[in-house]
Formats: C-alpha cells, sequence, structure tokens
C-alpha cells in the first residue's frame, strides 16, 4: 500500500524499499507484472522515489518457473542435461508451477532477454537498487548453446550482462 509509505519513513530509518518476489507473472516472465500491481511499475517507484526512499526490485534472472511464459516460447533458452531434460535448479511451493529451472547464460537469444529486463527495470521503470536472487543456477552442470564455456565463465558472462544494462548507477545485491 503505497499510502503506507509516508508512515514507513517517520517511523523507520530506511533509504530503500524493495518490491520482492511476487509482482511478476511467473519467475522468468519478469517484464508482465500480475494483476495485484494494476498501476504501471514506474508509477509504484515514482510513489516510493517521491517519498524520499530509493526504490529496489527483487529479480531471479537465472532461473524460469515451468509454468512462465518465457518457458513456452522459449524453451531453447532453458538448460538442458546430457540426455536433453531440463536441468531443474529447484522446487519452490509458493511459485506458480513450483518446480523451476536453469537458464542457458550462453544462449544469445536469452543474455539479450536478461539485458531487457534489466534495462526496463532500471531505465524504464526507475529502479535503483536490484537484489538477484538464485544466482547459483548459473553454475548448475548441463549442455550450454556455448559448449566451451564453464560454469564460472557463464556465471560471469550472465552478471556482465546485468551490470552492463543496469549501468554503473545501479546498485546490484547478490
Amino acid at each position: 500500500n503505497i499510502s503506507l509509505l509516508s508512515d514507513v519513513k517517520d517511523k523507520l530509518h530506511l533509504d530503500y524499499i524493495q518490491l520482492d518476489d511476487g509482482f511478476q507473472a511467473a519467475v522468468g516472465d519478469w517484464l508482465d507484472w500480475n494483476d495485484k500491481f494494476p498501476s504501471p511499475p514506474n508509477e509504484l517507484v515514482d510513489s516510493i522515489t517521491k517519498e524520499g526512499f530509493r526504490a529496489g526490485l527483487w529479480l531471479a534472472p537465472f532461473i524460469v518457473s515451468r509454468s512462465s511464459k518465457l518457458v513456452r516460447e522459449h524453451p531453447e533458452w532453458i538448460l538442458r542435461s546430457s540426455n536433453g531434460k531440463r536441468v531443474r535448479a529447484g522446487i519452490n511451493p509458493m511459485w506458480k508451477g513450483i518446480i523451476y529451472y536453469a537458464l542457458d547464460l550462453t544462449h544469445p537469444g536469452y543474455l539479450e532477454y536478461l539485458r531487457e529486463v534489466v534495462r526496463t527495470a532500471v531505465h524504464d521503470w526507475g529502479f535503483s537498487i536490484l537484489k538477484l536472487d538464485f544466482l547459483y543456477a548459473a553454475c548448475l552442470p548441463g549442455e550450454r548453446y556455448d559448449s566451451e564455456t564453464t560454469a564460472v565463465e557463464t556465471y560471469r558472462r550472465g552478471l556482465s550482462a546485468i551490470r552492463e544494462a543496469a549501468g554503473n548507477e545501479t546498485f546490484l545485491l547478490g
């Protein structure tokens, strides 16, 4: 509730307000907000910054829920095991779809989507802090698009894409 921000500011000494998990239509569909957030994201950020806070956004950029639009539209972006199965990164009973998969951060299509998500969050919506979660998924074993890339190189490639898209002024928390 945005109207609570002025009360929070008066009672607590906070520097930023972070929008955490739950805004997205599904994990991986970061540009599609669910119906609980009827206002455009930039209006939410404007309300937060108007009260003197920095606005933060939670993202899990290296995983995707099996119920996401991204899985249906871009199955080639999911990391695969040597037998061709999707690499499961975990289970979260709180998420629609419950099972989530690791993304292939060496796939050029996914890297461009990742950059688009971060550019949109920072430059279009106005978030100045990104809390990045589930980053371990970049290092899970699997058959990558770029088969010569190690797990650590893949992890660095993903983080570099985020930093490049966010710019140096954006605070990244992993």
